[in-house]
């Protein structure tokens, strides 16, 4: 059990710390984005506590988490033992052999997405008129092109991104029917490519983060 425990809180540091290694880079999200999904997540989770063992989500994370597949098994983990009374789903969630595990992955997880969320910001483009969700380096890689500069471009990049208000997490909503759903007023800029991008993205980062991915092909996913 101590080995388990030990095993467990290690692997959920290197987690962690891979996460902000990302955030600090910026590829992916940004630190401010970093604790932004940490903060939530632990605000949602919360939530998610009183609703164990429900087949339905109760929030926008859990809709979203089930919307991009993000920590299937984790989530199946959680939201088990549906046929049996409260008390007995906290029994199973907290002192089952790979309850810990579950929920150190599920954090991971639910941050990440939450993060990789709040990253991506509508922008227009100038040079097309276009409006589009964008991450910070494709702003910046645009505001390069027009300025023609690197240094400039970086600089005008970070100033547009940091300054534009409306993230892909804004533009879903948790729906009347449980479902995390783009909201109306911003269907033409979510995009069906945006979408497979994002649960890709999701999908190779919390699985880099978890330890799933062999450090040798962690390069393929960079």
């Amino acid at each position: 059990m101590g080995n388990n425990i030990t095993v467990m809180t290690v692997g959920y540091a290197d987690a962690w710390i891979s996460s902000f290694v990302d955030a600090i880079g910026g590829k992916y999200m940004t630190v401010s984005d970093f604790i932004y999904g940490w903060t939530h997540a632990m605000m949602y989770s919360l939530q998610s506590f009183f609703n164990i063992g429900a087949r339905e989500a109760h929030n926008k994370l859990e809709a979203a988490m089930r919307y991009n597949q993000t920590g299937d098994k984790d989530v199946h983990g959680i939201f088990r033992h549906t046929d049996r009374s409260k008390l007995n789903k906290l029994a199973h969630m907290f002192f089952d052999r790979m309850a810990g595990y579950s929920l150190a992955d599920y954090m991971i997880n639910t941050s990440t997405l939450l993060a990789f969320y709040r990253h991506f910001k509508l922008v227009e483009d100038p040079t097309t008129g276009e409006k589009k969700f964008m991450s910070r380096n494709q702003i910046i890689d645009m505001e390069r092109n027009i300025l023609n500069n690197m240094k400039l471009g970086r600089k005008a990049g970070k100033r547009v991104w940091k300054r534009s208000e409306i993230t892909l997490w804004d533009a879903y909503e948790f729906d009347k029917d449980g479902n995390f759903s783009v909201k109306k007023e911003y269907e033409q800029y979510v995009t069906e490519d945006l979408k497979n991008r994002m649960a890709k993205l999701l999908h190779d980062r919390t699985s880099v983060y978890n330890g799933v991915v062999h450090q040798s092909e962690k390069a393929f996913l960079s």
